[in-house]
């Protein structure tokens, strides 16, 4: 009886032409990269619903794939960085802990906020960051950075409440013109090849060596890492 009911329910996508979605995407004015997530996220939606039997076929197989432009990554400047230091440190410490973990430690948006006092080791210099916290659900152990245990040490616990509303707010109290795309951790990654090589800047971040050199580093001069070094 199940078996008849999803076959009747089936539902045939086969008259959805690529023409039709590629449209649509192009019609939501989102940038190259974007529209590829978007892609790629519908797709696994659709390949799951084939799996299940719910659909006849995944519509996106037909649809090309965009190409993206390989844009040079952007990074804070240094100056920025200390703006943002000493802004959190006045206003709000809860975002000095943040920083410590996303800006100097170069970990994940989503990751630094899972992150409880548990995980972090002053006295060891560590950060444990357990499977079901890690974005790609592997355990990393993270050394911190000499910004990072000062950042630490100052701060607050990493705000649980209104995060959004905050970080926002020190943005605005920290005067920074221009923020690029995952400012905090392309910056601490462009820094980490300067501080540690190739090998060992991956192992910190939790990525191969080709999406480091292709998405998160910038050539940051030695004399900025340690300026950088020094907040």
């Amino acid at each position: 009886r199940r078996q008849f009911q999803l076959d009747r329910e089936r539902r045939d996508v086969s008259d959805i032409s690529p023409a039709l979605l590629e449209a649509w995407f192009l019609g939501r004015n989102e940038s190259p990269a974007t529209r590829q997530t978007g892609i790629n996220r519908l797709s696994a939606l659709f390949s799951f619903c084939k799996r299940l039997g719910y659909v006849s076929e995944n519509p996106l197989d037909r649809v090309d794939r965009v190409r993206v432009p390989n844009v040079a990554p952007e990074i804070l400047s240094v100056d920025d960085c200390q703006a943002l230091v000493q802004t959190a440190e006045r206003i709000d410490p809860g975002m000095l802990t943040y920083l410590g973990l996303a800006l100097f430690c170069g970990i994940r948006p989503d990751e630094a906020l899972r992150i409880t006092a548990k995980d972090i080791k002053l006295e060891r210099g560590l950060v444990f960051l357990d499977a079901e916290k890690s974005k790609v659900r592997n355990r990393r152990i993270i050394e911190l950075t000499a910004p990072a245990k000062r950042c630490l040490e100052k701060g607050g616990p990493v705000p649980a409440v209104n995060f959004k509303r905050r970080f926002n707010r020190l943005r605005r109290e920290a005067k920074i013109q221009h923020w690029p795309h995952d400012a905090l951790r392309k910056t601490a990654a462009s820094h980490f090849y300067n501080v540690y090589g190739i090998d060992k800047a991956v192992e910190q971040l939790g990525h191969s060596a080709g999406v480091f050199l292709r998405v998160y580093r910038e050539l940051a001069s030695k004399e900025e890492t340690a300026r950088w070094l020094a907040l």
